[in-house]
C-alpha cells in the first residue's frame, strides 16, 4: 500500500516538476521508503501514466485471514476472485 501512494504522489507531482528537480525527490524518498523500481522505471511510469493522476481506482479483495499449521492466509472466495479477474482482464484490455 505505500509503495502505491508513493506512486500515486510521483506521479501527480510529475506534472508540475521538472525532470532537473527528479534527483533530489528520489534521494529524498530513499531515506524514508524502499522500492524494487529503478531511477528509470519511476522515470517511465511518471511519463506514461502522467494524465492518469486523477483516474486512479483502487481494488479490494474481501476475504478472512486464517491462520493453517503456522502460516497466515488470507482467503478469498472463488466468485470474488473470479470477479476480480474479469474487472482486471477489462482494464489491461486482455482476452476473457
Amino acid at each position: 500500500m505505500r509503495q502505491r501512494q508513493i506512486i500515486q504522489a510521483i506521479i501527480k507531482k510529475g506534472t508540475d516538476t521538472s525532470f532537473t528537480s527528479y534527483d533530489n525527490i528520489f534521494k529524498v524518498l530513499g531515506n524514508y521508503a524502499k522500492t524494487n523500481l529503478t531511477y528509470d522505471e519511476l522515470i517511465k511510469l511518471k511519463e506514461e501514466y502522467k494524465g492518469t493522476g486523477k483516474k486512479v481506482e483502487q481494488l479490494a479483495l474481501k476475504g478472512q485471514g486464517t491462520k493453517i499449521n503456522g502460516v497466515y492466509y488470507y482467503m478469498v472466495s472463488v466468485n470474488i476472485r473470479q470477479n476480480m479477474q474479469t474487472i482486471l482482464r477489462t482494464h489491461l484490455e486482455l482476452d476473457k
